[in-house]
C-alpha cells in the first residue's frame, strides 16, 4: 500500500514514530510487523496505530524528518502463520488450552471457591463505582469467566481499572489485552492514579509494546514507571552512570588512539618528505656536477675560440707564401671559429637550462625542508616521550586492547540492563499490552497469568483469544459490547469467517440484548458521556431501555456557532440537490462531503485552542470518507489535533457529551 507525507512525530524510547496519509482501506491490527520500502530499500517497522486515513509507525532507526512517498508492506496473514506454528508447537501438551475450552464453553465456575471482597482506592474524585460496576467487579475477581457488558460511555475504563486494582490486592498477577494501544493505555493508566503509591511507585505496573504518540507523550510524563524503559532507567541507576563513565573513558581512548594514529601519519609524512628531500638534493648534485662541467667545457671553448682569432689576425698579417708555409687559411681558421661559437651558444643553452633545474631543485628542497620542519614540530608537540615509529605503535596496540576491555564492560552492562527488563516484566503485578503482542513477544513467551482481563473484546479475534486464555490460571475477564464492532475479518472462505468474523459473544450466544439478560452478563447500566438527548437514540433503537443516563449527563451542552446549544442538530441538505454516485462498490456524496467539511471547519477554528473537544466526521461509505478526507486535508484541517474523520458503520460520537 503507498502511503504520503510521512512525518517524523516523535523519538522515544528508541523508537523513530512516522505518521502517513493513504486513501486505500487498511485493514490491519496494531502491533502488525510489517515492511516499508522508501527508494527501493526495506525497513522492518510496526504498525502503531490506524486512524481514519492516517497510519503510525516505529521504526529503529531514523529515516529523516519527511517521506514524501513510501510504501508499507503487510502480510495479512502473518500474524495468523504465527499463531498456526503455536498452536502446532503445543498439539502434545494437553493441559494447555484447557481454560480455552472453559471460555468458549462459558464456564462460569467460581475462582477458589470464590467469596472474595473487591478492594480498590476510592481516593479520586468520581471514580467510586455505581452498583452495576460493583457487581461487574466482584464477579471479576469471584468467577472464572466474567463477561462485562458496557455499552459506550457506561465507564468501562473505570471498571476495567477497579477490577484490576482488586485481583492486584489480592495477590494475582494480571494481563491486561485489548486489540487497539489506546484502549490498553487507558486502562493502565487509570490503574496508574490508583495505585500511584504501591504497584506503580513499586514499578509493578508494565507497559509492554508502544502507545500511540498522544498516549506516549502524556504517559512519559505523568506515569513514565509503566514504561520497561523507564522503570530500568529507574532501577538501574548505578549501571547507567557506570555506562555512562565507560562510554565517555571509551571515547576518551578512541580520541588518543587517533591522535598516535596521526602521529604514524606524520612520521610517515617525514619520512616522505625526507625521501622527496634526498632524491631531490641527489638529483641537484648530480646536476650541478654536470652544470659545473659544462662551464668547464665552455671556458675551453672561449679560450680555443680566442686562439683562433689570435691565428685570424696572424694570417691576414701575413703574406700568401707566408700563409701556405705556416698554415695560416683565413677562411680555415674562420669556419673553426663559427663552429666553435656554435657549440658554445648550445653549451650556454644547456648551461642556463641546468642553472634554472638547479634554482628550482633548489626551491623545492627549501620548501620541503619547511613542511618538514613544522611537520616535526607538530610531531613532537603530539609524542608523550615515545622516541620512535615503534614506540607509538606499541602505545596504540596498548590503547586498543584497552579499548576492547571497556567494550566488554559496557556489553556485561547492556546484558545486566536486559536482563533487568526481562526481570521487570516477570516481577511485575500488571502487564498491559495488545492482543497480538501476548503471543508475538518473547518477553512474556512463558509467563503465566492469574488473570487476564480483555477489553473491546467484540474485535478479538477468536483464534488469538483462545491462545490468550492458555496463559490464564485462575479466570478471564472479558470486557466489551456485542453491539460494537466485530473482529476485522477481509476473507470470503466460510471456515476463515467461521473463526475470524465471528465474535466470543457469537461463540457464547450471547450476541443480543434479548440473550443477554442473563446473570451471564453483567451490564454496565448508567452511562455518564451523553446528553439524554443523544443518549435516547441509543438507549431504545439499540438496548431495549436497559441504560440509564447519569444525572449530570443532562448538563452536558456546551455552545457552538452551528447547533448552538442543541445537543442534537439535523442539517437537511436536499435544497442542494445532493446526488450520490458510486465508484468501485462504494457511494459517495459530494455536495454532503463539502457540507461536512464545511460545517466541521468552522468548529474547528471554534475550538482549536481546547484540546478537550474533539470533532468526528463519521460515513458509513469508505469512499465517502476518502473524500471528506480529502477536502479537509486541501484545506489543511488535518494538522488539527481537534479533527478525526473515519468510515465505522456504526459510531456513537460526543463534543463534551
Amino acid at each position: 500500500m503507498t502511503v504520503y507525507n510521512g512525518k517524523l512525530i516523535k523519538n522515544q524510547l528508541d523508537l523513530y514514530i512516522y505518521q502517513f496519509n493513504f486513501e486505500s482501506f487498511l485493514a490491519v491490527l496494531e502491533d502488525t510487523p510489517a515492511k516499508i520500502e522508501i527508494q527501493g530499500i526495506d525497513y522492518d517497522c510496526e504498525i502503531i496505530s490506524v486512524n481514519g486515513q492516517q497510519v503510525q509507525i516505529a521504526l529503529k532507526e531514523t529515516l529523516g524528518n519527511s517521506i514524501p512517498t513510501a510504501k508499507i508492506k503487510i502480510n495479512t496473514w502473518y500474524l495468523l502463520e504465527i499463531l498456526k506454528k503455536k498452536y502446532e508447537e503445543s498439539l502434545s501438551d494437553n493441559k494447555k488450552f484447557k481454560n480455552g475450552y472453559k471460555l468458549f464453553s462459558g464456564n462460569f465456575a467460581k475462582i477458589d471457591g470464590g467469596n472474595f471482597h473487591p478492594s480498590y482506592s476510592t481516593s479520586e474524585k468520581n471514580t467510586i463505582p455505581n452498583e452495576s460496576q460493583h457487581r461487574a467487579i466482584l464477579s471479576s475477581i469471584n468467577d472464572f469467566l466474567s463477561i462485562i457488558w458496557g455499552p459506550p460511555g457506561t465507564g468501562k475504563t473505570l471498571t476495567i481499572a477497579k477490577a484490576i486494582e482488586s485481583h492486584l490486592n489480592l495477590g494475582r498477577k494480571v494481563l491486561l489485552l485489548s486489540h487497539a494501544n489506546n484502549a490498553v493505555d487507558q486502562a493502565l493508566e487509570k490503574v496508574a492514579v490508583q495505585t500511584k503509591d504501591s504497584y506503580y511507585k513499586n514499578c509493578k505496573l508494565v507497559r509492554l509494546g508502544i502507545p500511540k504518540t498522544q498516549r506516549l507523550e502524556k504517559i512519559a510524563s505523568n506515569y513514565p514507571l509503566v514504561l520497561i524503559d523507564k522503570i530500568v532507567e529507574y532501577k538501574s541507576k548505578e549501571l547507567i552512570q557506570r555506562k555512562s563513565q565507560l562510554i565517555s573513558n571509551l571515547e576518551k581512548l578512541k580520541l588518543r588512539i587517533k591522535d598516535y594514529e596521526s602521529v604514524i601519519g606524520l612520521w610517515n609524512e617525514i619520512q616522505k618528505y625526507d625521501k622527496i628531500i634526498e632524491e631531490h638534493t641527489n638529483t641537484f648534485n648530480k646536476d650541478k656536477t654536470t652544470y659545473q662541467n659544462l662551464q668547464r667545457i665552455g671556458f675551453e671553448l672561449k679560450a680555443r675560440i680566442q686562439n683562433e682569432y689570435l691565428k685570424l689576425n696572424k694570417a691576414k698579417q701575413a703574406g700568401t707564401l707566408k700563409q701556405i708555409l705556416f698554415g695560416l687559411n683565413p677562411q680555415k681558421i674562420l669556419n673553426t671559429i663559427q663552429e666553435y661559437q656554435s657549440k658554445l651558444k648550445t653549451l650556454d643553452q644547456q648551461i642556463n637550462g641546468l642553472k634554472n633545474s638547479l634554482d628550482n631543485i633548489k626551491r623545492s628542497i627549501d620548501q620541503n625542508l619547511e613542511i618538514r620542519k613544522k611537520t616535526f614540530s607538530n610531531l613532537k608537540s603530539k609524542l608523550s616521550g615515545e622516541k620512535n615509529n615503534k614506540e607509538v605503535l606499541n602505545k596504540i596496540k596498548d590503547l586498543n586492547e584497552s579499548l576492547k576491555s571497556i567494550a566488554l564492560q559496557i556489553d556485561e552492562i547492556d546484558k545486566q540492563i536486559d536482563r533487568l527488563k526481562i526481570n521487570v516484566i516477570s516481577e511485575a503485578n500488571l502487564v498491559a499490552t495488545t492482543l497480538v503482542k501476548s503471543y508475538t513477544s518473547k518477553e512474556i513467551e512463558n509467563i503465566e497469568f492469574d488473570v487476564i482481563v480483555v477489553d473491546e473484546v467484540s474485535m478479538a479475534p477468536l483464534p488469538m483469544l483462545f491462545w490468550t486464555a492458555s496463559k490464564a490460571k485462575k479466570g478471564i475477564t472479558i470486557v466489551g459490547d456485542f453491539n460494537q464492532l466485530p473482529p476485522i475479518c477481509v476473507t470470503k472462505e466460510e471456515i476463515g469467517k467461521k473463526w475470524l468474523k465471528r465474535s466470543i459473544f457469537n461463540v457464547l450466544n450471547l450476541d443480543s440484548v434479548a440473550k443477554a439478560n442473563s446473570d451471564k452478563i453483567k451490564l454496565l447500566n448508567i452511562q455518564y458521556r451523553m446528553n439524554p438527548l443523544i443518549s435516547e437514540i441509543p438507549r431504545k433503537k439499540i438496548y431495549n431501555e436497559q441504560l440509564r443516563d447519569y444525572e449530570e449527563t443532562k448538563s452536558k451542552v456546551i455552545y457552538d456557532n452551528i447547533s448552538e446549544s442543541a445537543p442534537i442538530c439535523l442539517i437537511d441538505t436536499s435544497p442542494h440537490n445532493p446526488w450520490c454516485s458510486q465508484l468501485e462498490k462504494g457511494r459517495f456524496n459530494l455536495i454532503n462531503a463539502l457540507i461536512c467539511v464545511s460545517l466541521a471547519e468552522k468548529l474547528v477554528k471554534k475550538y482549536q485552542q481546547d484540546n478537550e473537544v474533539s470533532i468526528g466526521i463519521i460515513t458509513p461509505y469508505r469512499n465517502q470518507a476518502r473524500l471528506i478526507f480529502k477536502i479537509a486535508e486541501d484545506k489543511n484541517l488535518l494538522n488539527s489535533n481537534n479533527l478525526r474523520i473515519n468510515d465505522f458503520v456504526y459510531f456513537l460520537s460526543f463534543l463534551k457529551g
